[in-house]
């Protein structure tokens, strides 16, 4: 589950960063639940959550994909946010619509974490 703050420059990092982990880090592994759609109490998505652990990577302090999970009955099993990832590597994306090399470092860093959070989600359910 990502933040939706597609135009806010840390938002679509987030965004970014869930995409490359569900198409290219672990498609079979992953469930894409956008943020939008459970806003807006689309059954689907609210079940999806609610069934299975979610990883949630927030963009800002506002954390709305974390408080939007937890209003659903969403299962947080990891948590990012990528606030704190940037100044952990040192990392600052250009702007909402261009990351930069910086912004594409950091999504490859947050991908990674959230990778190993989903390797370490299923480790767990197979014991």
């Amino acid at each position: 589950m990502a933040c939706a703050g597609m135009d806010k420059t840390l938002g679509s990092v987030a965004m970014l960063s869930v995409l490359k982990v569900s198409e290219e880090l672990r498609p079979s592994k992953t469930v894409l639940v956008a943020l939008p759609p459970l806003l807006l109490g689309v059954g689907i998505c609210a079940d999806q959550v609610k069934k299975l652990p979610v990883i949630v990577v927030d963009g800002c302090a506002e954390r709305c994909a974390m408080k939007s999970t937890m209003k659903h009955g969403g299962r947080i099993r990891g948590r990012i946010l990528v606030l704190d990832s940037a100044k952990k590597y040192g990392l600052k994306p250009d702007s909402p619509f261009k990351e930069g090399s910086e912004g594409l470092g950091l999504v490859e860093k947050i991908a990674g974490e959230a990778a190993s959070l989903v390797d370490k989600i299923l480790e767990g359910q197979e014991k």
